[in-house]
């Protein structure tokens, strides 16, 4: 049976806590909504930057360290049929103890939800890390969808 003074001080330690790392513990004890690839637009990447993803069945973190859009030229006189897709890369960097194989795989962000997507492993400048790549063009949307909800 748990005395009156053990009750207090464990709600004491939880509160505190909560109270220096609020997003950590509600992140904990919300789950993380399923969402669509196509549901996930470049802001919502953007404002992501360094910060950790987990990625697979056995989960692995890996930072974005970079999310880029990529523009579109074409002479004035052509206009190709992806001119107003949205463009943009995402660059990732893990550990190098386990790198991942190019596939698709379960990400999982706190502010983004669970999603999967396809990423590639580069060779990157720094040698003890790995990196990997997403590259995307895919139809702009029509009004602009938030990923939070």
């Amino acid at each position: 049976m748990t005395s009156r003074r053990q009750f207090l001080t464990g709600c004491s330690a939880l509160t505190l806590t909560a109270s220096l790392a609020p997003a950590a513990c509600l992140s904990a004890l919300l789950p993380v909504r399923k969402v669509t690839l196509d549901q996930i637009r470049f802001a919502a990447f953007s404002e992501q930057v360094g910060t950790i993803f987990s990625v697979g069945q056995k989960p692995v973190e890996l930072k974005l360290v970079g999310a880029r859009l990529i523009p579109t030229f074409h002479p004035p006189d052509r206009v190709a049929e992806d001119a107003c897709n949205e463009k943009f890369s995402l660059q990732f960097s893990g550990s190098r103890d386990l790198v991942l194989n190019q596939n698709t795989y379960t990400f999982e962000h706190p502010g983004i939800g669970r999603f999967d997507m396809f990423i590639v492993p580069v060779a990157g400048m720094d040698s003890s890390r790995s990196y990997y790549y997403a590259i995307f063009n895919r139809s702009a949307p029509e009004t602009t969808t938030s990923t939070r909800g």
